[in-house]
């Protein structure tokens, strides 16, 4: 896109010193460990912010995504891998389980898009499309510990911060935006 910018910035925790929260594991020990954290609020050495959406409040009148991409996430050590995802409205999540044992998807949606609550046998992915934006909350309650964030997300213009906090928009047409974190 002619004349667009990137717009970058990095997310900080300005509260203090934040303590690593552990969980005990209960089952499945081989695969999933006794421990893990509990991932709330995940913070660099230098205080940013780890797994925090930001997009643009409004987005370009042109903004429409190219193409639905598929975004997936995977179960790897009884952990939900990343634990925020980002995918558009329209397009698909694809929920793989790449570990020995049972796991299930277990979405709690604000309604715009249908519940789920799937039982995902080791080494299977499991597609499914989210029509409308909202924020999901996905559990697996065979290990209650295990919790992933999906954000359907109406515009190209969201990013999820990186482990230093760092968040980059890409291909912004020129103009004024407010960013929502």
């Amino acid at each position: 896109m002619a004349g667009a910018g990137t717009i970058t910035g990095t997310v900080r925790f300005t509260g203090g010193s934040v303590a690593v929260k552990k969980v005990k594991v209960t089952v499945d020990h081989t695969t999933c460990g006794t421990t893990k954290d509990v991932e709330d609020v995940v913070v660099s050495p230098d205080m940013g912010l780890r797994n925090v959406v930001v997009s643009l409040v409004t987005p370009p009148p042109d903004a429409k995504w190219s193409v639905a991409p598929t975004v997936q996430m995977d179960e790897k050590q009884c952990v939900f891998i990343p634990r925020v995802a980002v995918v558009p409205a329209g397009g698909t999540g694809e929920f793989l389980n790449s570990d020995r044992l049972r796991h299930n998807l277990h979405s709690a949606s604000g309604g715009h898009n249908p519940t789920f609550n799937r039982t995902q046998p080791r080494g299977r992915a499991i597609p499914i499309t989210l029509r409308r934006p909202e924020i999901i909350r996905i559990d697996c309650d065979l290990h209650p510990w295990m919790r992933a964030w999906v954000v359907v997300a109406e515009h190209p213009f969201y990013a999820v911060t990186n482990e230093q906090g760092e968040f980059a928009l890409e291909n912004v047409s020129p103009g004024t935006y407010t960013l929502q974190v």
